[in-house]
């Protein structure tokens, strides 16, 4: 057989030519170019087939990528088959294992960049390209696996070496926080066991992965690892049918687990967060947790979480939880996420497939029957908030054995149908609305499973009040008949009971004076409430009485279904103090002081000063506001003395007159003026002597009374006064008030 390749080697392709031979063995495989074409290094695979001629470098594809991981496989306890290695276990890899034989070999020779860019221009053959060191680590197969996905185990195979290497990359870059890629390559191939070849070598590369020592010259610190063990959401007490519904409480337990942490983890303390609306968190939202040993250790959470699920949250909410974890032993802090689904439990009925129909169930009829046909499954599930096209009839002629289940939607929300059967390949289901008719499987489709098996699930909105029906046939007729099978139809769109509304938490900031040990005792409810008028419990955190200063306190509100509503505020307690409410009436004469006791009592230690003022004084008087710091926190007097003035006659001096005798000057100089402009016509002479008198005259007399003036400065008025000393200590504010009579 030949393999004409002349084109690929011209257009310098690297895509693969396959062919296939069939038994006997002893074929010759022949690759030639085309006469003047330019040589070409080639790569010849046989996928198990044996070649008597070979030469080195088998890896390829992905596994020969420059930024890739190629991993070698070699053996950790038994031989896959007779004439093949076998591993050290139960003893540790050493230097004499070797890979197996079916692990690829290096290096690989590369002639194009990844856009197809020759990296030796004009030159393909063997001294051209680039060659690349592969594989580059080798790990270890032949190991034990949980059989996920069909593989068996042991699972021998680069395909188990891999996933191998990529655990224990995995695991130092959770040990080390910021350890590069670079790191974490050098750390793996500088203490990998060296195999074979002295060094890098092209089977083994640099030698067997071993965690620990990769750990190790990582610089990894050996620590705890916590981890979320069983997680038990509970009713809390909710109305009791076990599922946590919208205007319910519930409860969390939330497991830790160090059974891969090689140190102890202690002084554990958590707090629970969660971003998704519709769900509260009751605060605080912390609990403590008791050590957890190395490879052993398992606890829960010395305080239950609580959360509430609102009253308008949607039906079947997912509510997302983080868990935010500060312990000694390892890198803290860590966070934990984990999901809790809420909802109504999904009505689930166990039957079999025959002429009998059903048991009803509250608020689901059921019926059996023949339908005409069946769907044709496309392996596409009808999910919820996309309608699904009708796939068509398939079999339109042939009948086939159905239960029905027929139910009323309560509410517009996702009816979810999930079916599980040991014989799930026998039966098919589909939904439709709103009426089934089985012998038209076309009217009112809604929806299908897609395909058959076990279980399976698909999804339909549904409109509320509208009627909806889902079916569970056989797939083939007659091959269902007697099949045991269950169907869960979600609750959202079946069970619509009354929400319980969540009580309403009002709180308001309180100022309030201590007692004799500096506290009080302080609610901040504000008038909170339950909308459904059932009964609720009122709690404060901390509780009450408060010390002295601010506390910032947070109210709970819960009712009987355990839902929970809160509110904060803040509480201050001051220290606190007494003076008599009035004192003794007192009299003065004007121009005379008084001194006026007021004796300090301290309900509670008084650390600040406390100062005094007065009100209500008389004019012309003083009060001397005097300060107090209480000595040792006792009582004291306090004096607080009261200034009056008496009235006083003053004579005006010079100075004081002055402005009066310079109101006079413009008048008699004008007088002068006048007469030296007018003096010269003799008959108005005398009319001019006259009123040079009549402006002189004034101004001589006043001149005359110069230094002789008098004034009186008023004092305090005569009365009675009613007085108010007023101490202030923060916000600690008392008066003592008497009457002041002045003479």
């Amino acid at each position: 057989t030949v393999v004409d390749a002349s084109t690929d080697i011209q257009n310098g392709s690297q895509d693969p030519i396959e062919a296939v031979f069939p038994e006997p063995a002893d074929y010759l495989i022949v690759v030639f170019k085309v006469t003047g074409a330019q040589d070409r290094f080639f790569h010849l695979d046989t996928f198990g087939g044996g070649l008597d001629w070979v030469t080195a470098g088998q890896t390829h594809g992905h596994s020969s990528a420059a930024g890739a991981y190629s991993v070698a496989a070699t053996p950790a306890f038994l031989a896959i088959a007779p004439g093949y290695p076998t591993g050290p276990y139960p003893d540790p890899f050493n230097s004499t294992n070797v890979v197996e034989p079916y692990s690829s070999d290096g290096p690989r020779q590369v002639f194009f960049e990844a856009d197809g860019t020759p990296i030796t221009p004009g030159d393909f053959s063997s001294t051209g390209g680039l060659i690349r060191q592969k594989p580059d680590v080798t790990a270890a197969d032949g190991v034990s696996v949980t059989g996920v996905g069909g593989f068996p185990s042991p699972f021998y195979g680069t395909s188990a070496a891999a996933p191998h290497a990529a655990a224990i990359a995995g695991l130092l870059k959770s040990g080390k926080a910021g350890a590069t890629n670079p790191d974490i390559r050098t750390a793996l191939t500088s203490s990998a066991v060296d195999i074979e070849g002295t060094g890098v070598d092209r089977d083994s590369g640099a030698g067997i992965l071993l965690a620990f020592e990769a750990a190790q010259a990582l610089g990894v610190v050996p620590s705890a690892n916590p981890a979320l063990g069983d997680i038990t959401a509970t009713e809390n007490p909710g109305n009791g049918d076990g599922a946590i519904e919208a205007g319910e409480g519930a409860r969390l337990l939330i497991e830790l687990k160090n059974t891969s942490g090689v140190v102890d983890a202690t002084n554990i303390s958590a707090t629970l967060t969660t971003t998704t609306p519709g769900i509260t968190i009751t605060q605080p939202a912390s609990s403590s947790y008791p050590d957890l040993a190395a490879g052993s250790g398992t606890a829960t959470n010395v305080t239950p979480f609580t959360f509430t699920v609102l009253s308008d949250a949607p039906c079947g909410l997912t509510a997302e939880f983080a868990l935010y974890l500060q312990f000694t032993g390892g890198p803290s802090p860590r966070v934990l996420t984990f999901s809790v689904p809420t909802g109504p439990l999904p009505v689930s009925i166990n039957t079999t497939l025959d002429i009998t129909p059903p048991t009803p169930v509250p608020g689901i009829t059921t019926a059996t029957g023949l339908q005409t046909g069946r769907i044709f499954r496309d392996g596409n599930p009808s999910v919820c908030g996309t309608p699904k096209a009708f796939p068509g009839v398939f079999d339109a002629g042939g009948s086939r054995q159905y239960d029905s289940y027929t139910f009323n939607a309560c509410r517009n929300a996702c009816a979810q149908v999930t079916v599980t059967s040991d014989n799930g390949l026998a039966l098919f289901s589909d939904m439709y609305s709103p009426a089934y008719t089985p012998g038209d499987i076309s009217s009112d489709y809604a929806g299908d499973a897609g395909f058959s098996g076990s279980p399976v699930s698909y999804g339909v909105s549904t409109v509320s009040g509208t009627p909806y029906t889902v079916v569970v046939h056989e797939l083939d007729p007659g091959g269902g008949i007697g099949t045991d099978y269950n169907v869960q139809i979600s609750g959202c769109a079946v069970n619509c009971a009354t929400i319980n509304q969540v009580p309403v938490a009002l709180a308001k900031n309180q100022t309030v004076p201590g007692d004799a040990t500096g506290f009080a005792d302080v609610s901040i409810d504000n008038g909170s409430h339950d909308p459904d008028d059932d009964p609720i419990t009122i709690t404060q955190t901390p509780p009450s009485p408060y010390p002295t200063g601010d506390t910032d306190v947070i109210l709970t509100v819960t009712d009987d279904k355990g839902a929970t509503a809160q509110a904060s505020a803040t509480v201050t307690v001051y220290q606190d103090f007494t003076v008599p409410a009035t004192l003794p009436d007192m009299t003065v004469t004007a121009g005379d002081s008084v001194t006026q006791t007021i004796h300090v009592t301290p309900v509670s230690s008084v650390d600040g000063a406390i100062t005094f003022t007065c009100s209500g004084l008389p004019a012309h008087s003083s009060c001397d506001n005097p300060t107090v710091i209480l000595p040792g926190g006792g009582a004291a007097d306090v004096f607080v003395t009261l200034k009056t003035t008496a009235t006083t006659t003053a004579s005006l001096g010079r100075q004081q007159t002055a402005p009066i005798y310079a109101l006079w000057l413009p008048f008699g100089g004008l007088g002068l003026i006048t007469m030296a402009g007018v003096g010269t016509r003799k008959r108005n002479r005398k009319a001019l002597l006259a009123l040079a008198l009549l402006l002189l005259i004034p101004m001589l007399l006043t001149i005359a009374s110069c230094g002789n003036g008098k004034r009186t400065i008023p004092g305090t008025p005569p009365g009675s006064y009613p007085i108010t000393i007023t101490a202030t200590a923060g916000p600690a504010v008392h008066s003592s008030t008497f009457t002041l009579t002045v003479q």
